[in-house]
């Protein structure tokens, strides 16, 4: 284990999902963008349709092969200074609030 990996900072999509789910309203505000997703599965799947279709691809599992890991980030600062980082992240976020009226 490496020194990132030992200070938390160094986490999978899925990781930091459970992490931050821990929060209060995230997992309600994500559950919220759940009709984007939903449109965004569809559009994804109506370009691999098309592509099948037209023999950009042979089959799914060509398509499969385009869904691996490309690369992998990882953050460069210490916990105090991510912490930093996100507390004036979340502060802007609240002062942004209300700004655009649906």
């Amino acid at each position: 284990m490496n020194a990132k990996e030992k200070c938390g900072l160094f986490v999978n999509h899925q990781e930091l999902k459970i992490k931050v789910f821990q929060r209060p309203g995230v997992r309600k505000e994500y559950e919220s963008l759940e009709p984007e997703f939903k449109i965004l599965r569809e559009i994804l799947s109506a370009r691999q349709n098309a592509g099948l279709a037209v023999g950009v691809w042979k089959n799914q599992a060509q398509i499969r092969k385009l869904w691996q890991e490309e690369k992998t980030f990882s953050a460069n600062r210490s916990r105090d200074d991510a912490n930093q980082k996100m507390k004036s992240w979340s502060r802007a976020v609240e002062r942004a609030k209300g700004w655009i009226v649906p």
